[in-house]
């Protein structure tokens, strides 16, 4: 197995501060020996000629093949910072599943939520037997359903796509009046296959009502690893009528030889069974019958999305125009100084934003000052509510040797110095920023506060950035054209995160 190496930059639990490796050092290009023989001097260098020659042509068959997927690979370009290495930015790797997959958007289901709505089809043969056509319009759509049966233990297996921490199950179950008991359980599979339970709810569709539903079963959380088997298991027993579990026809036929599970769905043949045991031996095909039954329900098991805090550090030390997750928006990016602050290294304005946006209206940003430059008065920019392409935004302003501004704008261009120091000001805060300052700026739902060095420099509402629209991020600088001492301060270590809110506060999920 490869093991992926920590990302420098990217996100993560609120909280958690990722590890920042060191780059590695590329190995050369080395020659192969010679072929030993009693040639001739003359003879090693035609090898060694052969062989550079070899190595040409590999290469331009490489180049040649790179631009051929040049378009498949533009959006993720930046993503493969060295093939050899078989390193991926975190930003390529997708952990949300599309909502035609799954319900909710960090769940891992049984199967595709889509395969539930394509209609029935009857197909339609003359006499000797030949099918012609699929007639849809005559046959009313409706899901399949099954898994009814009291006293029997009913299995769906799933694997999770990247290691989760779960905290509920959805499926959908049929109406149903005066309902029997049913017990939920989830069971971790080993090596072995043995079934160990992880979760186990009873009575836990007790307060189902009417109507077909979808059924949602909280427990506390687990953490599943990625690539691991999960077993959901269903009981319905006791007095009272059983539910369908609504999912879709499949084949009894499962894989052979030493896959397990062979399926994704199985039962229990016994019948009369009354609790979901802690552990259940998968070897036994009386306990665990894979060839048996002919029914798969839609189930997933998910993390809780209602909200989703997230946090994002930079430590800067690329020693390069900062790549992703940072993407160059103005003419020219910020750059990654390898000595752990961003710069405005180049001439001219730098703007540069992050690509993931938070996840709430209640944020923190923070970071450092670790160099002036000697004159001038340019702004560096440290913008902390922005839209997807910082045209609109709230920043704060580090003005070489002079102050510190409170800046707004809306519907302005990025790649302007004009517009970037012709800015509404709505507070100044009358200190020169020094080598050294620690710079915190929270936005709490239209409240900002910003501290320098933990002392409150201003507090006081500003209107008109709350929802989703506004929760990207980024940096502005500026190096004057050919005077290499006139630029705007660096910013050292940098970090953005949500603040999770008491109840009542921000959900995360609120419209622009």
């Amino acid at each position: 197995m490869v093991e992926f190496p920590p990302p420098s930059s990217g996100g993560g639990a609120a909280g958690v501060e990722p590890a920042y490796p060191s780059a590695p050092e590329r190995p050369g290009f080395v020659f192969p020996p010679p072929r030993q023989s009693s040639g001739s001097v003359r003879d090693a260098g035609r090898y060694v000629g052969e062989k550079l020659r070899d190595a040409t042509d590999l290469a331009e068959w490489s180049a040649e093949t790179s631009r051929n997927q040049g378009q498949v690979l533009v959006d993720y370009g930046s993503a493969i910072e060295d093939l050899g290495k078989n390193r991926v930015m975190p930003w390529a790797v997708p952990t949300v599943a599309p909502l035609s997959q799954s319900i909710n958007r960090r769940a891992d289901p049984t199967f595709q939520l889509s395969d539930l709505m394509s209609p029935l089809m009857r197909g339609r043969s003359d006499a000797a037997g030949h099918n012609h056509q699929h007639d849809t319009t005559s046959v009313p759509w409706q899901m399949q359903r099954g898994m009814n049966t009291k006293g029997r233990i009913y299995y769906a297996f799933i694997t999770p796509a990247v290691t989760r921490a779960y905290t509920q199950l959805n499926f959908m179950v049929s109406e149903v009046t005066d309902p029997c008991r049913m017990d939920i359980a989830v069971y971790v599979v080993d090596p072995n296959r043995g079934l160990t339970r992880q979760v186990h709810q009873t009575d836990a569709a007790a307060t189902l009502g009417f109507g077909e539903s979808v059924f949602t079963v909280n427990f506390p959380t687990f953490v599943a690893d990625q690539g691991s088997y999960l077993a959901i298991a269903f009981l319905q027993h006791g007095t009272g009528n059983s539910r369908y579990i609504l999912g879709l026809d499949d084949t009894p036929r499962p894989l052979l030889g030493s896959i397990f599970p062979p399926k994704i769905s199985a039962t229990n043949q016994q019948t009369g069974r009354t609790a979901l045991p802690a552990f259940i031996d998968g070897n036994n095909g009386n306990l665990v019958d894979f060839a048996g039954y002919w029914f798969t329900p839609y189930a997933e098991l998910s993390e809780d999305v209602g909200i989703d805090y997230k946090m994002f550090t930079e430590a800067w030390g690329h020693g390069s125009v900062a790549p992703r997750p940072w993407v160059t928006i103005g003419p020219g990016g910020i750059y990654s100084e390898s000595m752990g602050y961003a710069a405005p290294r180049g001439d001219g304005l730098r703007v540069s934003m992050y690509d993931t946006p938070l996840t709430t209206d209640h944020v923190r940003v923070r970071t450092t000052i670790p160099h002036l430059s000697s004159g001038g008065t340019r702004r560096s920019t440290l913008v902390f509510r922005g839209t997807n392409d910082l045209r609109t935004g709230l920043g704060l302003s580090a003005i070489n040797d002079t102050r510190y501004e409170i800046i707004r704008w809306a519907n302005l261009a990025v790649d302007s110095d004009e517009d970037w120091d012709n800015r509404t000001v709505v507070a100044t805060i009358n200190r020169a920023p020094t080598v050294g300052d620690r710079l915190e700026v929270d936005y709490l739902d239209g409240q900002v506060i910003v501290r320098i060095n933990d002392v409150e420099r201003y507090n006081g509402t500003i209107a008109g950035y709350s929802g989703t629209a506004y929760r990207f991020l980024g940096i502005q600088m500026r190096r004057a054209q050919f005077i290499t001492s006139t630029t705007s301060p660096r910013f050292g270590p940098w970090s953005a995160c949500d603040l999770p809110q008491e109840s009542g506060g921000d959900d995360g999920e609120d419209a622009a």
